[in-house]
């Protein structure tokens, strides 16, 4: 077995390492543990997608539910995947496994909601913050998140507020770009 990504980490991370084990053409079991514990399998041979399962779920609708992780963590079982017992998922499903993943964001809020709009913001959009704001603060970033997000509820002063933990004033405005470009705002 081999580790790939140790600590909790955001998903993006963890999938990029199943992107390099394709690359690689590896053979084996990908084993993602999420941070609420719940454990996901990929099964590749030669590098290629055979089967996922996650949440007793496969393929697609397995996807769908580990696109709503937001930390986890891997291994690789490197050898024999085993029985196939539901076929391999389609090729939208493993494009968004290879690399769609890295444009969930954007793709997932175009055009702006109604509630971007008028200036409050959905829980879709606090989600895609608290992704990114991640990115920057690390895991304490959910507990950020949590704080701003129950007193405040413009755009403008959630970027401000989360943005004044980061610390360095070139993250800080490289946070709230990709915030305003994630939501589709100015």
């Amino acid at each position: 077995m081999t580790t790939m990504t140790p600590e909790m980490s955001p998903l993006r991370l963890v999938l990029r390492d199943l992107v390099a084990l394709t690359r690689k053409r590896a053979t084996g079991v990908f084993c993602i543990v999420t941070e609420d514990s719940r454990f996901a399998s990929i099964k590749l041979r030669e590098g290629q997608v055979l089967e996922v399962m996650y949440r007793s779920q496969f393929n697609e609708r397995a996807i769908e539910q580990l696109a709503q992780v937001r930390a986890a963590r891997a291994t690789f079982q490197v050898g024999a995947v085993g029985t196939l017992r539901h076929g391999v998922p389609g090729e939208a499903a493993v494009r968004w496994l290879l690399g769609g993943f890295e444009n969930q964001v954007n793709v997932a809020l175009s055009p702006p909601s109604p509630a971007a709009i008028n200036g409050s913001i959905d829980s879709v959009q606090k989600r895609v913050i608290e992704e990114i704001a991640t990115s920057f603060l690390g895991p304490i970033a959910n507990v950020v998140c949590d704080e701003v997000f129950e007193g405040r509820h413009d755009l403008d002063g959630i970027i401000r507020e989360i943005g004044s933990n980061i610390g360095d004033a070139e993250e800080t405005a490289r946070f709230a770009a990709q915030v305003r470009a994630a939501l589709n705002t100015r």
